[in-house]
């Protein structure tokens, strides 16, 4: 749970940042995010 918080974090700081540059890296990390959400919500149920 540490590790999800913290990479919610870094999401969060990332997309405030709103950089050209950062945005691309943003979305890779969205994305990665999302999966592992659902890995994670599907074990669960």
């Amino acid at each position: 749970m540490a590790l999800l918080s913290s990479l919610f974090i870094a999401l969060w700081m990332l997309k405030t940042l709103e950089q050209p540059a950062v945005k691309g890296t943003y979305k890779v990390i969205a994305d990665l995010h999302r999966q592992l959400w659902g890995m994670l919500k599907g074990q669960t149920q």
